[in-house]
């Protein structure tokens, strides 16, 4: 069976190695409210974007959840989480997936509400006035982010699990601009800025966020003296209500993403495009 996790249990926080056995299926959407309980998050019924992960679950990883979770399906009334069938939209445009998920069964009275949709995001904007940003496409070139947003703190080299840089985002001129797909098995590279919160807003106007982009939270890692290093960033992945088809992307555009990958000692050729035989340029 399938499952939307949207809090503790997501890449990078605290309960995520309790689904380390379980498959990896991307990312998604539901609809509903979305409050910081304090230790851990809760939805209940709304029309809001909650934005998390899904995976296939088998019957003893379900029942270790139900444990974690306080749910007991001989006693619902006293649960503190209630398992329910949603519909997920997952950002690859594709059809909506059903799954369960866990729903708050308490009282959210004086609950801060999660507005961003996404829990990694929020823990990452509360916790620390500096934020990683992670560069798949042409922000990855260190001209551009200066002309943007300015000079960064530190900038750092690493990869994302499980996707890859792929071109199917709509662009306004009729062509398509980056964005990552999940990719099981695959490492999409990225670079990772060390920005301020004032520099990610600025960031949000150029990559139309909300509309054109979401920006989430995602887990990535870089070498330290020979060992895999995790963190977490803000990613722009493009909303499903704009992905296309893939396509080839403009030359100059391509040539920018590629001056990037050598910039920061990323092979070029790493940078390959899904579905796109032999390279275009």
């Amino acid at each position: 069976m399938k499952i939307f996790v949207y809090g503790t249990l997501l890449r990078g926080m605290l309960r995520a190695p309790v689904l380390n056995d379980s498959e990896f299926l991307g990312l998604g959407f539901i609809q509903g409210s979305f409050y910081d309980l304090g230790e851990y998050p809760g939805v209940q019924d709304g029309n809001d974007p909650i934005y998390g992960e899904i995976y296939q679950i088998d019957t003893s990883t379900l029942e270790k959840l139900d444990r974690i979770e306080g749910y007991n399906p001989a006693a619902e009334r006293q649960s503190l989480y209630l398992r329910k069938n949603v519909f997920v939209t997952p950002f690859d445009g594709g059809t909506p997936i059903e799954a369960i998920t866990y729903f708050y069964n308490g009282d959210i009275t004086g609950c801060n509400p999660i507005a961003c949709g996404d829990y990694r995001r929020y823990i990452m904007e509360n916790t620390s006035d500096d934020q990683w940003y992670l560069a798949y496409g042409s922000n990855m070139n260190h001209k551009q982010m200066i002309d943007r947003v300015g000079a960064s703190k530190q900038v750092i080299a690493g990869y994302a699990n499980d996707y890859q840089l792929v071109f199917n985002k709509r662009a306004e001129d009729g062509g398509v601009a980056a964005n990552i797909d999940y990719i099981k098995g695959n490492q999409c590279p990225v670079l990772a800025y060390r920005l301020t919160k004032d520099q990610l807003n600025k960031l949000d106007i150029y990559e139309r966020a909300g509309t054109h982009y979401i920006r989430l939270g995602l887990q990535f890692y870089f070498m330290d003296k020979e060992k895999p290093r995790f963190k977490l960033g803000h990613v722009y992945i493009a909303h499903p209500s704009i992905v296309t088809e893939y396509k080839v992307p403009s030359k100059n555009y391509l040539n920018a993403i590629r001056d990037g990958y050598i910039q920061n000692g990323f092979k070029t050729g790493e940078l390959m495009l899904r579905g796109i035989h032999p390279f275009p340029y």
